[in-house]
């Protein structure tokens, strides 16, 4: 028969994970791992046996989902003049709507093991504008009402219960705002086919410029406008519903991630 002090390493290397030992000598005196908080280890140590394993248990899978790095989330300022005259030389491209995508990525929860959901919205519209071989400028527009849902199938209810959620004033607020925007202020090419690019990105009625990374390929009828996956903090447009840290796992991180493929034609 395991006794208690055997079967604390047991649990946590199951349910965690985690190389996580205790080690126990008659007396019950406690090593402390290194992913359990001083505080947490003290209050540990002053339990009666029986209930020892629960509350290490409990309170590390907290500590240690407290200690999660946050995603890095891309450089965000205050809205950018775009009032630029279009060069005439620029060749207007149009933006295929059927073949263009937004992909997005949320996640809650402070543990290491989080929920993670993903889905898409699809653009209303928009050009980009192309002169020699560079893109000089460029807007589009997101039909918020598009969102789905695809880590939830679709014929189970929790696909329309998050997308109704996602689509209300707790998050896109999509009867007051139908529509996002994201157009471009600036470029700056770090290879013949990708660079820096900085645009003014709408939501909520609220416009936060960003810098993110872009590839551009061009094939004279054709523009494909391609982003690997960046971060947003959806707290800059007002989105904060449940990103107090107080709620532990029932939080709701505040990092979005967004891909971006855009394929425009003359």
């Amino acid at each position: 028969m395991i006794n208690p002090a055997e079967r604390l390493p047991l649990i946590f290397s199951h349910e965690l994970g985690l190389q996580v030992y205790f080690v126990f000598d008659k007396s019950l005196n406690i090593k402390k791992p290194k992913h359990i908080t001083s505080s947490i280890f003290i209050f540990a140590k002053k339990m009666k046996m029986k209930s020892i394993t629960a509350v290490i248990l409990t309170t590390a899978i907290l500590s240690f989902g407290a200690c999660k790095e946050a995603k890095k989330t891309v450089l965000t300022s205050d809205e950018v003049s775009t009032n630029q005259s279009i060069d005439e030389n620029s060749t207007e491209f149009k933006i295929d709507s059927a073949s263009s995508i937004i992909e997005w990525e949320g996640s809650e929860g402070l543990a290491s093991i989080n929920t993670s959901h993903n889905g898409t919205f699809a653009l209303s519209n928009g050009t980009l504008m192309m002169k020699n071989d560079s893109l000089t400028g460029g807007k589009f527009e997101i039909n918020i009402a598009s969102l789905k849902v695809l880590d939830i199938p679709i014929e189970k209810a929790g696909n329309a219960k998050l997308k109704k959620h996602l689509l209300s004033p707790d998050f896109f607020d999509q009867a007051k705002f139908p529509n996002a925007t994201f157009e471009i202020s600036s470029i700056n090419k770090n290879t013949s086919d990708s660079g820096s690019i900085s645009g003014n990105l709408t939501l909520k009625g609220i416009t936060k410029n960003i810098d993110i990374l872009a590839k551009i390929t061009n094939s004279n009828s054709e523009i494909l406008f391609e982003t690997g996956k960046f971060y947003i903090n959806r707290n800059d447009w007002n989105m904060s519903y449940g990103t107090e840290k107080s709620l532990g796992d029932e939080m709701i991180r505040p990092e979005v991630g967004i891909k971006i493929k855009i394929v425009a034609k003359k």
